[in-house]
């Protein structure tokens, strides 16, 4: 049997979602003169968010992180 973390697309697909966003809003941003710096620390913290709080233990349930 498959390890979960190579059967559990979910954090592939959150990773993806978030490439296509940040990528989708990347002008406007810069057309609005916010720095690029801001969308790589909103990819980043949601990256890090993501890791804790929307741990998925394959069965469609979240864990919270215990800290």
């Amino acid at each position: 049997m498959a390890s979960s973390a190579n059967s559990n697309p979910v954090p592939k697909l959150y990773k993806s979602v978030i490439e296509d966003v940040i990528n989708e809003v990347r002008e406007l941003f810069l057309d609005e003169g916010v720095d690029e710096q801001v969308l790589l620390e909103l990819k980043t913290t949601i990256a890090y968010k993501q890791s804790y709080d929307l741990v998925s233990d394959g069965q469609g349930t979240r864990l919270q992180d215990s800290h």
